[in-house]
């Protein structure tokens, strides 16, 4: 069977009835959730830090076929999308930390250490997980700009959330769940600018 989730008189999820469950609670639990599945405006999220000089406008999460998506399944591709606005400073890096919603880190992309991508003036760019190796659960994502190592510029804590639907890595019929993962996970992924 299948299950339709309409926002907006849109088709926001199609899919199993547990996955599009799990898409509306996940979307009804985030903050701005008003912006399923598209840019989620951040322009007056609560930030931990704040400067005049850099702030981010905007977070999507998306699919391997750059569609809105906030429910993946392990081994699925996830596209964390963010846009910027950077004054006159130096170049800056973007940060994003993949969190349980307990707050454990589990996954941390900084796009100043992989290939040395800085970035300054407005713009957007994109963390791509290929192959996503987490557990079934709720993930929360933070994201930053700074100058490594010297000063945050901003800093929003959960910017936006994901579920992980289904995560049977052995194809075992065993699913491992948040329970069982311990500490960060090595995820391999690559960094890009948008046009």
């Amino acid at each position: 069977s299948r299950c339709l989730l309409i926002k907006d008189g849109q088709v926001a999820s199609d899919g199993l009835p547990a996955d599009t469950v799990r898409a509306y609670v996940a979307g009804a639990q985030e903050p701005g959730a008003d912006d399923f599945g598209e840019r989620m405006s951040l322009r007056h999220r609560k930030r931990r830090f704040r400067s005049d000089f850099a702030r981010f406008l905007w977070i999507s999460l998306r699919d391997g076929e750059n569609k809105p998506a906030r429910v993946f399944h392990y081994g699925d591709c996830l596209r964390i999308q963010v846009g910027y606005e950077i004054g006159s400073l130096p170049p800056l890096g973007v940060e994003v930390f993949i969190k349980t919603l307990l707050g454990e880190k589990v996954a941390y992309f900084p796009s100043e250490h992989f290939k040395g991508l800085y970035t300054k003036g407005s713009g957007s760019m994109e963390v791509i997980v290929l192959n996503l190796p987490l557990a079934e659960g709720t993930y929360s994502i933070d994201v930053g700009l700074a100058a490594p190592a010297v000063q945050w510029f901003d800093f929003i804590e959960d910017a936006a959330r994901f579920t992980v639907s289904v995560s049977d890595p052995g194809r075992t019929g065993f699913s491992f769940s948040q329970n069982l993962n311990a500490g960060n996970v090595f995820v391999d992924h690559e960094w890009r600018l948008l046009e």
